[in-house]
């Protein structure tokens, strides 16, 4: 299990690479495939200023967007158009369906919230159905049926594309 500071600096690290890829993905990523079995996820693999890939979900409360570090680690980031954060970090909760939640440290990036997923809560997420985001005054739901399924056809397009783990 990684640390708090390391899973900080993960953190920090992705939110650079982020504000790189995830500007590309809501400005242009070139058509949408939809991921066979995986609900409504989309894959992203023609990113306009990133190398590899994104999985994307459409929510009706937020958007959720799966990337993947090069170690092969989740990162999972809530985002939404009318968001305008300060870049910095953030203290929050996340529940996994109606399971208890969680005290989370993330980033905020204009309109993302980006956080580093550790092996438990990414096997939790890997059967959930909804999740919710709470952070300070507010709650974002969205539902993530299929998330288990959107992550491995990233990993597989993150390894076409020639970024190994």
């Amino acid at each position: 299990m990684r640390s708090r500071k390391t899973a900080e600096r993960i953190a920090s690290l992705c939110t650079v690479l982020l504000a790189l890829a995830l500007p590309a993905v809501a400005q242009g990523a070139g058509p949408l495939k939809p991921i066979a079995k995986a609900q409504n996820w989309m894959l992203a693999d023609d990113l306009q200023s990133a190398r590899g890939c994104a999985a994307i979900l459409d929510g009706e409360d937020v958007d959720v967007n799966l990337l993947e570090t090069k170690d092969g680690q989740m990162v999972l980031v809530a985002s939404h158009p009318d968001w305008k954060f300060n870049p910095g970090p953030i203290e929050f909760r996340f529940q996994v369906d109606a399971g208890p939640d969680k005290p989370m440290t993330g980033n905020l990036l204009a309109n993302l919230l980006v956080m580093s997923v550790d092996a438990p809560l990414q096997t939790a997420l890997f059967s959930a159905k909804e999740v919710t985001w709470k952070v300070p005054g507010s709650e974002f739901h969205a539902e993530v049926g299929g998330l288990k399924t959107a992550f491995a056809a990233l990993k597989a397009c993150n390894v076409r594309k020639g970024l190994k783990h």
